[in-house]
């Protein structure tokens, strides 16, 4: 499995998935995007801004980490879309997800992305690729 791989089982698991990316530290997107056929909620410019900040939150989510234990994700609750970060190996996935999504539904795609994300690790770790 890949990163694209991943973003994919990621919208494979629900049509109220909007947006599904893997992004580094340096707030590169590796993978995924916007689901095909679904409009962004912002301009391109605003997306961006958007990915930036949340790479910087990733990293806030990083350093409380060191104290507070591992951090699993962040939830962000506006009144058109969750905002979901799931930190992995200097990575995360980003999704948007449509609000008639339930918290426990969330938790259930919490934990999916989580196990996707170990294989992918795994993976690239046996092939001598990092995270």
């Amino acid at each position: 499995m890949d990163y694209q791989e991943l973003c994919n089982q990621v919208f494979s698991a629900d049509k109220r998935i909007r947006y599904a990316t893997v992004t580094d530290s340096q707030c590169n997107i590796l993978a995924g995007g916007m689901r095909h056929g679904v409009a962004s909620l912002e301009s391109s410019e605003d997306a961006r801004r958007i990915d930036l900040q949340v790479t910087i939150l990733d990293g806030v989510m990083r350093t409380w980490s060191e104290s507070l234990g591992r951090a699993r994700f962040a939830l962000i609750q506006h009144e058109k879309a969750y905002m979901v970060i799931v930190p992995f190996n200097n990575r995360h996935v980003e999704l948007s997800i449509e609000t008639s999504m339930s918290l426990e539904e969330i938790g259930r795609l919490v934990a999916l992305v989580e196990i996707a994300a170990r294989q992918v690790v795994s993976e690239r770790e046996a092939t001598g690729e990092r995270g």
